[in-house]
C-alpha cells in the first residue's frame, strides 16, 4: 500500500487534503508534495437539508449525537461522562436525554446499560440527509466524540452539526476542530481522555436549560464551512493545474528552432 500511494501521489498533478494536519502529515513524509498539494475542508450543503420548522421546547435536557457509535467514537467516554454528569446533578430519567441517531453497536448498548444509562438513552435509527436539520435544531447541545488516536480527520458530523448553528461539544483530540466551532462562543472542545471536562462542557448546557426552558438560539451558519466556498477554493485549484498542464503541453508542443 505505501508504494501504491507514493506512486499515485508522483503522478499527481495536485493533492487536495481535507484537514490542515493531514497536509502538514502529508507534506512531512512526501517532501515532494510541498509545491502541489493543498488542503480544502469538508463542507456543509444547505441545499441538501429540507427546512426546519421551529422545534417545540423539549421537556428534557438533550444532548444529541447523530452517526454511528463504533471503536473510534465509542460509548466508553460518553457513558464515563454522562455517568458522572447524572450523579452529580442528581439527574432522573427524563431529565436528560442522550438522542443517538444512527447505527450502535451490541457493545456500546452494554456500556450503556452496565453503567445504567439505558433509561437515559434514546437509540433511533439512521435517518435521510434532508431529515438531518429538523433532529439537530431539536437538541440543547450536539455532542462528537472521536478517539484521541484520530488526529488528521475530523468527524464529518460537525459540519453538519455547524450547518444547524446550535451549541456545539466535540471530544477531539485535533486543535483543528476549534475553527469549526469558532461561530458559538458557547461551544467547546475536550481531550477525548478528559472525562471530567466532557461532563463539565455538558454540564454548562444543562445549566441554561434550567434557567430558560429554552432551546438555544441558532447562530448563522459559517459561510467559511459552505460547499460555496469549498468549491471555489477547488475551482481555482483547478483553473491553476489545467493553466500549468496547457503550458507545459505548449513548450512540449514547439519545435527545436523554435526553442
Amino acid at each position: 500500500m505505501p508504494r501504491i500511494e507514493r506512486r499515485w501521489l508522483a503522478g499527481a498533478d495536485h493533492v487536495i487534503l481535507n484537514t490542515r494536519s493531514a497536509l502538514e502529515a502529508y507534506r512531512a513524509r512526501f517532501p515532494e508534495l510541498a509545491t502541489k498539494s493543498s488542503f480544502v475542508r469538508n463542507h456543509f450543503d444547505l441545499a441538501l437539508y429540507a427546512p426546519a420548522p421551529a422545534p417545540e421546547p423539549p421537556r428534557s435536557f438533550v444532548i444529541l449525537h447523530l452517526g454511528t457509535l463504533r471503536e473510534e467514537t465509542s460509548a466508553d467516554a460518553i457513558g464515563a461522562a454522562l455517568r458522572r454528569l447524572i450523579d452529580r446533578e442528581r439527574l432522573a430519567p427524563g431529565d436528560l436525554v442522550l438522542r443517538q441517531i444512527g447505527r450502535t453497536s451490541a457493545y456500546d448498548r452494554d456500556r450503556f446499560e452496565r453503567l445504567g444509562l439505558t433509561p437515559y438513552i434514546e437509540m433511533l435509527p439512521p435517518i435521510p440527509q434532508r431529515d438531518v436539520m429538523a433532529e439537530l435544531r431539536r437538541a440543547h447541545v450536539l455532542l462528537t466524540v472521536v478517539a484521541p488516536r484520530v488526529v488528521l480527520r475530523i468527524a464529518a458530523k460537525t459540519y453538519d452539526y455547524a450547518a444547524s448553528g446550535m451549541p456545539i461539544v466535540s471530544a477531539a483530540a485535533s486543535p483543528e476542530v476549534d475553527e469549526l466551532l469558532a461561530h458559538r462562543d458557547d461551544s467547546a472542545r475536550v481531550s477525548p481522555a478528559d472525562v471530567e471536562g466532557l461532563a463539565a462542557a455538558l454540564a454548562r448546557h444543562l445549566a441554561r436549560f434550567r434557567e430558560t426552558g429554552a432551546l438555544p438560539v441558532p447562530a448563522p451558519p459559517p459561510r467559511e464551512l459552505s460547499s460555496e466556498v469549498a468549491a471555489a477554493r477547488i475551482a481555482a485549484i483547478l483553473d491553476s493545474v489545467i493553466a500549468a498542464s496547457t503550458d507545459a503541453a505548449r513548450r512540449a508542443s514547439r519545435s527545436p528552432s523554435d526553442r
